[in-house]
């Protein structure tokens, strides 16, 4: 867990001389643990429950092989790019490697909960980062670079939309995490039921509370439109799912998800201009800026980028391919040079073509099925827990993908990662404690 929270230290790992260094410790943890399993020390605990999972990674690493120096030949093409192909299966097996130890190490109730109060605690780290940075009126150079522009919080993220988006993706886990608390002892009226939803939040799960207010703070503060709505629709289904499957259902629970969204992102949203991200949706336009990164132009680019994949059905141009193909796709219109489509689905199926993007995609629905289905399957509540938390998680995380491109950030893309394996992870735990 400690390579997962030091990554997005410094610049969410976006430089090609951080990431390496993951995914060096990652195949050598890797590489420990099979030689551990090798010589009869210990087994692959919950691994082996996992064969979909293996099979879709499989493929999803295979779709990239022909990119490497091959020819492309279902689609009658060369390579386009093989050294940014090479870097990004490389990175994309440092993730599938976490997800095996996570998967592997996560074989006890005790182990997956404390995982999932890890990652959860990385996002607070970088909450209280971009806060205390932002309304300090300071900010640290990291390696002769400063992060980000002022005005808005971006914790250690070159992005501000980037460090949303891993606090989107991990809010919905605290706030699952904290439904874990709640006791589920008949109530007496809706007295009863206030007191123990104020037990709930402040007693043995005050840090987590206080946590999670603080994620809604630094989501606040970093002014993303989508960032804040990917969490708010995210724990609107989270709310849903609870109070349709979670049984029996705890009496506390609608005073959990209302002080969220009641307390956290409107009343402390107010003091930390919640309303300027009101009005910057409000302001969301599909009218074209020349020369600018509107909105207009990046519908414009996805719609391009689409073409791209047209072009190249089946293996697409290559994974990390997209920057030296788009330029040839690239309409009249767009004056910007763009490293990424700001759209991940559609990069996804622009760089891997068809027999890449499915068994991601497929991967993805794996586990937000798996995450959402622990919440009837298993009554174990931590388990249920970090299941539903990490589905809702992988579910902002695609929504937010739908106009930016945090599938590309290697912190984002690591935690994305780690959210599917504990959310796998839930549903197959042995019934072991």
């Amino acid at each position: 867990m400690a390579l997962l929270l030091v990554l997005p230290l410094p610049l969410g790992g976006n430089r090609d001389w951080i990431w390496p260094w993951f995914a060096a410790a990652a195949f050598a943890l890797l590489g420990l643990a099979l030689a551990g399993a090798a010589l009869g020390r210990w087994g692959f605990g919950g691994l082996g429950a996992q064969r979909p999972f293996v099979l879709l990674a499989a493929l999803l690493l295979a779709s990239g092989l022909p990119h490497l120096g091959g020819v492309g030949w279902i689609d009658g093409m060369a390579p386009v790019d093989p050294a940014a192909s090479a870097r990004a299966l490389l990175w994309q097996a440092a993730c599938v490697a976490l997800a095996v130890l996570l998967l592997w190490g996560c074989d006890s109730r005790r182990r997956l909960h404390a995982a999932a109060l890890a990652v959860f605690g990385g996002a607070v780290v970088q909450a209280v980062w971009g806060a205390a940075a932002l309304l300090g009126g300071f900010d640290l150079a990291w390696f002769a670079e400063r992060p980000g522009a002022g005005g808005v919080a971006h914790g250690t993220f070159v992005n501000r939309n980037h460090f949303a988006g891993y606090l989107a993706m991990l809010g919905p886990l605290g706030a699952a995490l904290l439904l874990a608390r709640l006791s589920t002892r008949p109530r007496s009226g809706w007295r009863d039921s206030l007191r123990g939803a104020l037990q709930a939040l402040l007693g043995a799960g005050t840090w987590l509370r206080v946590g999670l207010a603080l994620v809604v703070v630094g989501l606040v503060l970093s002014h993303s439109r989508m960032g804040n709505l990917a969490f708010a629709l995210a724990l609107g289904l989270g709310a849903v799912v609870a109070l349709l499957a979670w049984r029996p259902l705890p009496r506390a629970m609608p005073w959990v998800f209302a002080s969220v969204l009641l307390v956290d992102l409107l009343l402390l949203g107010s003091w930390f201009g919640i309303e300027r991200v009101a009005q910057r949706i409000g302001e969301t336009t599909l009218a074209a800026a020349p020369g600018h990164d509107s909105d207009a132009e990046r519908v414009v680019v996805s719609a391009a980028t689409l073409d791209l994949w047209r072009a190249h059905p089946w293996l697409g141009v290559g994974p990390g391919g997209f920057r030296t193909a788009f330029p040839a796709y690239k309409p009249a219109s767009v004056s910007l040079f763009y490293d990424h489509a700001h759209n991940d689905w559609a990069q996804s199926l622009a760089e891997r073509g068809l027999l890449g993007a499915l068994p991601l995609a497929a991967l993805l629905a794996l586990a937000v099925a798996a995450g959402i289905g622990t919440v009837r399957a298993r009554h174990d509540p931590r388990l249920r827990a970090v299941g539903l938390g990490a589905a809702l998680g992988l579910v902002a995380h695609a929504l937010h993908g739908l106009v930016d491109f945090n599938a590309q950030i290697p912190a984002n893309a690591a935690t994305a990662w780690a959210l599917l394996a504990l959310a796998l992870a839930a549903r197959r735990l042995p019934r072991a404690p």
